[in-house]
Parts: C-alpha cells; sequence; structure tokens
C-alpha cells in the first residue's frame, strides 16, 4: 500500500523496497461506475462460542 500511495501520489519511495514493489494501479479501473453495496449476512454464534469467549479475558497488552 505505501508503494501505491507513493506513486498515486507522485511521492519519493520511502525504502528501497517500495520502489522495487509491483506498481498496483494499473489493477483498478477507475472509469468504472460505482458498483452497488454489497449485502452482509448475519451468522449466528452458537452457545459454545459464547462462553469460550466469556471465559477468556482480553490480553491487557493488546493496544487494540
Amino acid at each position: 500500500m505505501f508503494a501505491f500511495t507513493e506513486i498515486a501520489f507522485g511521492l519519493t519511495y520511502l525504502t528501497t523496497q517500495d520502489a522495487a514493489a509491483y506498481n498496483c494501479a494499473s489493477s483498478f479501473n477507475y472509469a468504472q461506475a460505482p458498483l452497488g453495496p454489497s449485502r452482509l449476512t448475519l451468522s449466528p454464534v452458537s452457545a459454545a462460542e459464547l462462553h469460550a469467549v466469556a471465559k477468556t479475558p482480553p490480553d491487557p497488552s493488546d493496544p487494540t
């Protein structure tokens, strides 16, 4: 994504890896009409999964 952003906005490369990265700009069709929204489906969560989540405390060192 860094390389794509650098190319799209004409920025200098942050690293030599960015400079060597594939230019994925040609992978997008910017002239295409926008697509409609995707429908999301809801999936039920089983009682066992809810129980497993409830008994697993969050990691206090997790920054998310």
